[in-house]
């Protein structure tokens, strides 16, 4: 952009990997952390590259599935590949690789099952039969005692963050919004590394760019 004469109209920066780090975090899996706590830690590449997927992209829709309780077929549609029994090898992998962060899966079935309850980090709770969906079955009850405390936590991540930007000078009339694990600032803006230990409890690397137009 700057090479062609073009000033950027702002910058965006997202939270890298946010809810897998969440995941890590709060099933303290050994593997997990090990690999977000290295400087390049990328479970997304890593799961690229122990599965033999056709490509990171297919890696991170694998992961996901994994967390959110995607069945071998699902699963086998978003990674385009029809085997499932290799699909089915590998979410066996998957297992073995990160048993502490499937246990915290498990656990999170039986109990959102049990309870019809969750709650997030900083445990604020839900109450699991409170969807506006229409399939109110055990598996989507089991979904969510999954997805919501991981999303929950996520959401209280971002406004701990969004709340923070102002402490480094990024005041709030810069920020132009705020959409999943993106921020949106006018202007060309430097993020500062020490944003990403906000929350001390979980490293939040930041990836930003600078981009010439909002959309």
């Amino acid at each position: 952009l700057m090479g062609r004469g073009i000033v950027p109209i702002g910058t965006k920066f997202d939270l890298s990997q946010i809810e897998l780090r969440i995941l890590a975090y709060l099933s303290g899996d050994k593997e997990m952390l090990r690999i977000f706590n290295s400087p390049d830690g990328d479970l997304h590449g890593e799961t690229f590259m122990a599965t033999r997927l056709p490509s990171r992209t297919l890696a991170k829709n694998f992961n996901f599935g994994m967390v959110y309780g995607g069945s071998p077929e699902i699963i086998s549609l978003f990674t385009s590949i029809k085997d499932v029994d290799s699909i089915v090898a590998i979410m066996n992998n998957w297992r073995q690789k990160f048993p502490q962060a499937w246990g915290w899966i498990e656990a999170q079935r039986r109990e959102g099952l049990r309870t019809y309850e969750a709650q997030t980090m900083y445990g604020r709770k839900f109450d699991l039969t409170a969807s506006h969906s229409s399939n109110q079955s055990d598996k989507h009850i089991m979904n969510c005692a999954i997805n919501w405390p991981i999303q929950g936590t996520a959401a209280e991540i971002f406004k701990r963050i969004g709340g923070a930007l102002e402490s480094f000078d990024i005041t709030d009339d810069l920020l132009i919004s705020q959409i999943h694990d993106e921020f949106w600032l006018d202007g060309p803006q430097f993020i500062p590394q020490d944003i990403e230990h906000v929350i001390p409890e979980i490293w939040t690397p930041i990836e930003q760019e600078l981009v010439e137009r909002f959309g």
